[in-house]
């Protein structure tokens, strides 16, 4: 029984039927989709079909309804809708200006479409005329009766007859139109090399032409649907669409400069399914299809397969030869009764899309009049034969004179015992009890279906051989289990097997954690999975966290591994660290283990040596910058103390500097320095890989005895040629004649940084110092501390991990500048500025650009069209995870991140723009995360480019997925920006309804800055008045440029605040550990330190909100920082 409902009343607008066993109708089954049409009666369908006692019918806001007639009635199990019975074949297909005989365009319809109305014409103009050639007519052919509509092209209309043409036929409302693409034969210029593509959503497409012998040149041009020239193709014959689109799709021609109207160039056309491979079911395509052979295609419409002609079936097993065509096999070019006669050669047969055309089975080539190759069959001979060594292969059917070879078998040997069950879904058909169902494949004689529970053992295994759907029962609750099928086939041969699981997150935390390996510089750790029972699915994988120990607590690393181990590097010797893993299913992260807590061992001991006492002095205050430049390695000081100093103390150091040399060190091991008995003799050695240490006793301003700092690291790493890093301090030539000690200009105390208030350290910069005889040139501003760069942890050894190795190797090479004061910003821009493209640009590079951690979701293939870039993807351990919807695994996924703000975790959502196809992933977003701000900084179309999907109603309500939402203010206006307010609530959710205020930001162009960093800091002000309790989601377009770049702004902006002083490096930096390519370009980098110098300044121009409605009005306001 398959349960549906018919119901009588005047609206059934956004009505909901549910039908399962439990009488509190909230836990039963959804069936079908929301209604979306306004009807006296509506018919639902459960499918799956689900075991039902009760029926429920609800519309929002109704209590109650006044009247319902419920039916169940019985019914077949297939989804899909029988696709149209046309074909269209034309003959010949190739033509020339004179000297043919007339072409014909036939439509060949099925018996259920005898009665459609047919009509033909041209589909766009590709150099020629504009409509259907002059001389051509429909005809009458008594001979094949009424099911054949005939279009003539004769002779006289020579190469007005090319082109692409079209039929289209309508019948009770629906209509259907099938193009062909004739061509020119004679004097050819540019040939295609296929007339049709066929691609789904996000493939990767080529498109080729090829030169003809009579082409005047090679000046090519492409058009597509006769519109404008695509300039960046220009002298091509091959192109490529990296991710293809519905927007792509349409009619390419590929001509010579000024020989257009000659009409002797290629045409091809490129068919875009609307949905990924594998998929039907536009614009959500959560159904999938059914395996077609013999070069069938499944329609993303209906779901069936469209077969190429010869073949036929529900999955196009069915074979007949090159005679053969028409849906049901029905139609032939000749009377002859031989299916293999050659009657239809020569003919172009084209199918409704997304098949297009091809030949008749057994033929190839533009002209469908070459015989397939030796070991290839079918139209357009893409087929490849599977017969036993010896045998010989049929070219239009495929069928093997002796036999198949093995593992292959059937009719002709298409069929493979290494093919799996497409389409399983498991969906729950009550409290103990699961429903399974999964497509039909003609080549298997069975199926064996097991369900095991959450520690592997076997609950159940059943042999299922007349239906492709099966119940489950009698099961425990909770409902964990896994259901496994495999497809039975002859000889009593199992094919591979196909799991689906109830994905839950994990109840508890894995087990056996454990400190595998210590040193000064790493931890080890190795950990098992949670306990059977509690995983809640299949293991994906483990979020593991290393905390610093002691006030304040630091997280250093957070990561994620496939691995039962990690090794975590780049730690501090004699440091205590706090270690945490939690196991991760697809439904996301479960609890955390108790901290494992560890201290790395001590440094090793070494000692240092004087150098020859000949160099330049380097004494003082900090003040200047040295710059050292190495060719082969790069020299980190780092200078941290034994002993606590006094909370927001000042941290410059001070006082005589003595150098010393070694050339022992090791690159990446970190040395303890004993201190000198005697202070040494002063001096500097630079050039020819000689590199010096400093191994005085340097004290902090302001001295007392708990604010010493007698411990020194010393760390080497590899780096490029010419890296410069510098040393802060004055710089003097070494004289027998008393100096005068240069005192630093006084600087205001900076308040300790956020992250780390006891690191010192000397790191890359573009900015520096040279060294003069006699003299100082000094150009590099007073420089805060910031905390050391994060470790890095890399795979145990059996972990071949490729991102966490890219990952490592970042680490080795990436360091930020020192946080820049906020009252110096100004000459700190100028500086910049200065440098050119060794300024802020140079800063910029230094990020990392790449893939910084694991994304295996989102490069799953049925995820790819929700990136809106095939490059801008989310990490699986930072990405937002939605509740996945029922039976469909995969809408986990959303392109959203976390990002962490100044001085909270995961303050922000960063996302992209919502695509069509994603708007209501985006407001599930909304809903299950609680977000009450959207902060939009693209508009829905710029340049004539789609950039973020129109995602909320203008005026009313509309529903998105299961989310309403309406709008429930007027829109306030602003130059820049616009205000909405919208409300939402979850369709029969018991949870009360939400206000979501959205702030559009509007003059704000792609990939670059805003024209004046006062209008977004006016924006911001706006924005941050608005005190909000849940989560704040940010987005522009891709939602990494301009989204970074506000992020970044507003975090930096609370820095400055806290602490009068920046971090813009490091904290972009940050956000890329968790979102690719944030803050997209040099010019939005070097954005966001105007607007904090702007925002630094007394006396900013801001818009002031005074009511709904309000008109601009410009007001002086006090933007002095404060402590907030």
């Amino acid at each position: 029984m398959e349960p549906y409902c018919s119901l009588t009343s005047s609206d059934f607008q956004d009505a909901v039927v549910r039908a399962g066993l439990s009488d509190n109708y909230t836990e039963n089954v959804v069936c079908g989709r929301q209604v979306q049409a306004s009807s006296d009666f509506v018919e639902l369908t459960c499918d799956p079909p689900v075991l039902a006692r009760y029926v429920s019918v609800d519309i929002p806001g109704m209590a109650r309804l006044g009247l319902c007639e419920v039916t169940v009635a019985t019914c077949d199990f297939k989804k899909e809708v029988d696709g149209v019975d046309l074909t269209l074949v034309v003959n010949p297909s190739l033509l020339g200006p004179t000297g043919d005989s007339d072409s014909v365009i036939a439509v060949y319809r099925g018996p259920e479409e005898i009665s459609s109305n047919v009509s033909f014409g041209r589909q766009v103009s590709t150099g020629g005329a504009s409509g259907l050639p002059s001389s051509s007519g429909e005809i009458v052919d008594s001979s094949l009766g009424c099911t054949v509509k005939l279009l003539s092209l004769p002779e006289e209309g020579g190469l007005d007859r090319t082109g692409v043409f079209y039929a289209e036929a309508t019948r009770n409302g629906l209509t259907t139109r099938i193009q062909t693409i004739i061509l020119p034969k004679d004097g050819v210029h540019i040939r295609p090399v296929v007339r049709t593509k066929t691609a789904s959503i996000g493939d990767s497409v080529v498109m080729e032409m090829q030169k003809a012998l009579s082409s005047p040149s090679e000046d090519y041009r492409w058009r597509r649907n006769g519109g404008d020239v695509i300039e960046t193709w220009n002298n091509l014959l091959s192109v490529s669409i990296p991710n293809v689109t519905k927007e792509d799709e349409g009619v390419y021609s590929c001509f010579i400069v000024d020989q257009e109207v000659e009409q002797l160039h290629g045409i091809m056309r490129l068919i875009v399914r609307d949905c990924p491979s594998g998929r039907w079911g536009p614009p959500s395509c959560l159904e999938t299809c059914r395996r077609c052979y013999n070069g069938g295609l499944c329609d993303d419409e209906s779901g069936t397969c469209i077969c190429a002609p010869g073949f036929s079936g529900d999955n196009c097993e069915e074979v007949h030869g090159r005679n053969v065509f028409g849906k049901t096999a029905d139609q032939r070019c000749s009377n002859s009764i031989d299916p293999h006669h050659e009657a239809c050669r020569g003919h172009l047969f084209c199918l409704p899309d997304p098949y297009g055309c091809s030949c008749a089975a057994g033929y190839m080539g533009l002209d469908c009049m070459q015989e397939c190759a030796e070991g290839t069959f079918g139209a357009d001979c893409k087929q490849t034969c599977h017969c036993a060594s010896g045998g010989t292969c049929s070219k239009d059917t495929g069928e093997c004179s002796n036999g198949c070879e093995a593992p292959n078998f059937g009719s002709n040997c298409q069929c493979t015992t290494e093919n799996g069950v497409l389409g399983l879904e498991v969906t729950s058909g009550g409290p103990h009890q699961l429903f399974v169902a999964w497509q039909p494949d003609p080549c298997s004689s069975g199926y064996e279906v097991t369900t095991r529970d959450d520690c592997g053992n076997i609950v159940s295994q059943e042999s299922i051989t007349e239906t492709t759907y099966h119940f489950i029962t009698g099961l425990k609750l909770p409902l964990n289990n896994r259901v496994y099928i495999r497809p039975l086939y002859p000889g009593d041969v199992k094919g591979p097997e196909v799991t689906f699981s109830q994905t839950r997150r994990p109840t508890e935390s894995p087990t056996e954690v454990n400190s595998t390996s210590v040193t000064s510089t790493s931890l080890s750790f190795s950990w098992s999975k949670p306990p059977c029972g509690s995983r809640g699915g299949i293991i994906t994988g483990y979020t593991y966290i290393l905390t610093g120990v002691g006030p304040p607590s630091t997280e250093v690393v957070q990561s994620v591994t496939s691995e039962e181990s990690v090794t975590i590097q780049g730690l501090s010797p004699l440091t205590e660290y706090s270690f945490q893993v939690a196991a991760n299913t697809n439904a996301g992260a479960g609890p955390y283990s108790q901290a494992q807590v560890k201290t790395t061992l001590k440094a090793p001991q070494m000692d240092v040596e004087p150098a020859p006492d000949s160099s330049a002095v380097i004494g003082g205050s900090v003040a200047a910058a040295v710059i050292l430049i190495l060719t082969v390695i790069t020299v980190i000081i780092v200078f941290y103390k034994r002993r606590s100093r006094r909370k927001n103390q000042p941290s410059g150091v001070n006082g005589d500097t003595s150098l010393q040399q070694n050339k022992a060190f090791e690159a990446d091991v970190a040395y303890q320095v004993p201190e000198p008995t005697a202070e040494p003799a002063p001096y500097m050695s630079l050039g020819d890989g000689v590199v010096t240490i400093s191994s005085a006793h340097p004290i902090a301003q302001n001295p007392s005895p708990s604010q010493d700092v007698d411990d020194y690291e010393v760390s080497l790493s590899s780096a490029e040629p010419h890296a410069y890093t510098y040393v802060d301090a004055d710089i003097m030539k070494k004289s027998s004649a008393p100096q005068t000690e240069r005192k630093p200009k006084p600087k205001p105390p900076l308040k300790p940084h956020a992250a780390n208030d006891d690191t010192y350290e000397v790191l890359d910069s573009a900015e520096y110092a040279s060294v003069d005889e006699g003299k100082e040139k000094s150009s590099a501003p007073s420089v805060a501390r910031k905390p050391m760069p994060k470790p890095h942890s890399i795979p145990s050894v059996s972990q071949p991990a490729a991102d966490e190795y890219a990952q490592q190797q970042f680490f080795q090479h990436f360091f930020s500048q020192l946080s820049v004061r906020a009252d110096e910003l100004l000459e700190y821009i100028r500086k910049k500025e200065q440098a050119d493209q060794y300024g802020f640009p140079a800063d910029f590079k230094t990020l990392p650009d790449g893939q910084l951690g694991p994304a295996t979701v989102a490069l799953k293939p049925q995820n790819k069209t929700k990136n809106r870039d095939a490059d801008i993807i989310v990490y699986d351990h930072s990405r937002v995870v939605l509740e996945p919807l029922p039976n469909d695994p995969d809408s986990d996924y959303i392109n959203a991140c976390y990002i962490d703000g100044y001085l909270e975790k995961d303050k922000y959502i960063a996302s992209q723009g919502p695509t069509e196809s994603t708007v209501g992933d985006f407001w599930r977003m909304v809903w299950q995360m609680k977000v009450d701000k959207i902060i939009m900084l693209t508009n829905p179309v710029e340049n004539g480019e789609v950039k973020c999907h129109h995602y909320w109603p203008d005026t009313g309500f509309k529903t998105y997925s299961d989310i309403a939402v309406s709008t429930v203010e007027k829109e306030d206006v602003f130059l820049d920006y616009t205000i909405r307010v919208f409300q939402i609530n979850k369709v029969f959710s018991a949870e009360s309804n939400r206000l979501v205020k959205q702030f559009h930001f509007k003059t704000w162009p792609d990939t670059e800055a805003p024209g004046q960093p006062t209008t977004v800091l006016n924006f911001m002000q706006v924005v941050n008045a608005e005190r909000n309790k849940g989560r704040t989601v940010v987005h522009c377009s891709n939602g990494i440029g301009r989204t970074g770049t506000y992020i970044a702004l507003d975090s930096m902006l609370d820095q400055m605040r806290q602490e009068g002083q920046v971090d813009v490096l490091g904290f972009i930096y940050r956000m890329r550990q968790k979102r690719n390519k944030m803050v997209q370009t040099p010019a939005q980098y070097r954005f966001i330190f105007e607007a904090l110098l702007a925002a630094s300044k007394e006396d900013d121009t801001s818009y002031e909100i005074v009511g709904k409605g309000a008109k601009k009005a410009k007001k002086q306001v006090d933007a002095k920082l404060t402590r907030k």
